[in-house]
């Protein structure tokens, strides 16, 4: 085929395997979009394909043209089903064919590609579903797509203006720039956000908790995380610091909530202690404790910020209620957790 300067893009930047079957594509240089897509035939041994392709998809998946009975499994009874996977239906020949749309916003000197994976099954022709994938030949009209445009703090509902939901606390930062390239910053900073956290904890919270137990066991008998396995750690982009709220079991069988605080120039463990440690009950769920402290003197006021992709970039919060020191030049609100002997 003849190399156009869409396929030249996307060349650069994704897997050659997803550019098999390569058919058309539309750009407009001047305000930096593009769209293309593919057409693949498929056969019952290619069911691996499936799974192979869905690593590689930013903006999920969908079906079109297939016999809904027969992609459904039905449990004993026949009374509740479940829908069969990709690769069963391809098995099974409900899918002969795949696509992939791409669609391409230039933004801050890069291309940023979302990457859209379509099913054909068998009551959608090769002919009608080529149509649907090149808008009847109209190209240039997925260029006018709402991904495009700058994100808003709220999405619309049902078509109707009147009805508009709050986006996500993760995606405020990003308002202002096209969707496309909104939903991949927050996607790649969600990502870096886990790693991190997970690092953090295997590194640094974890075995200093063992430790903590370990020599001071009266006071801190169990610690148990907010969510899951590792605990919720709230830092700002930077990452030189990090707040890490936890539940704490005393040897009376009291609990508390703590906030732990790590300074990593210091590599110092404190404890935080503008707000004093929270009696709660064994059931408790301390999100809303949490929020409610924090909203106090920062921005976060939802308990979507915990354990999102958020950082808490607000210098007056570190600087006046976390790192502020006192006359004697000793931190006002951050006590160090010494650890003693056990001789």
């Amino acid at each position: 085929m003849i190399k156009t300067h869409v396929y030249s893009i996307l060349e650069r930047q994704v897997s050659e395997y997803l550019l098999n079957g390569y058919k058309a594509d539309v750009i407009d240089a001047e305000v930096g979009r593009f769209y293309a897509y593919t057409f693949v035939n498929l056969r019952p041994e290619d069911y691996e394909i499936a799974s192979s392709l869905s690593r590689f998809i930013t903006s999920g998946c969908s079906v079109w043209g297939s016999d809904e009975e027969k992609s459904r499994v039905y449990s004993e009874g026949g009374r509740c089903y479940s829908m069969k996977s990709h690769d069963q239906c391809i098995q099974e020949g409900l899918y002969h064919a795949y696509a992939i749309k791409f669609y391409g916003c230039f933004y801050d000197g890069w291309w940023y590609i979302l990457k859209e994976l379509s099913y054909f099954g068998e009551h959608i022709s090769r002919e009608a579903a080529q149509d649907r994938l090149s808008a009847g030949g109209e190209l240039a009209s997925f260029l006018n797509n709402t991904i495009y445009l700058p994100m808003e703090p709220y999405f619309s509902i049902s078509g109707q203006d009147e009805e508009k939901l709050p986006r996500g606390v993760e995606y405020l930062e990003f308002v202002g720039i096209p969707e496309l390239v909104a939903y991949q910053k927050q996607q790649q900073k969600s990502a870096i956000c886990r790693a991190f956290t997970h690092f953090m904890n295997q590194d640094i919270f974890l075995p200093f908790k063992e430790r903590l137990r370990v020599f001071r066991y009266e006071e801190f008998s169990a610690l148990t995380p907010l969510y899951s396995n590792d605990f919720t750690m709230i830092y700002p982009n930077t990452r030189e610091y990090i707040l890490i709220p936890a539940f704490v079991k005393d040897i009376q069988g009291t609990y508390r909530l703590y906030y732990f605080f790590w300074h990593t120039a210091d590599r110092k463990m404190y404890t935080w202690t503008y707000f004093e440690p929270e009696v709660a009950g064994i059931n408790h769920h301390y999100s809303s404790v949490i929020i409610e402290n924090l909203s106090k003197i920062s921005h976060w006021n939802e308990i979507g910020y915990l354990d999102s992709s958020c950082t808490l970039d607000d210098r007056a919060f570190w600087n006046n209620y976390v790192l502020v020191k006192a006359p004697d030049g000793e931190y006002k609100y951050l006590t160090e957790l010494s650890l003693g002997s056990t001789k």
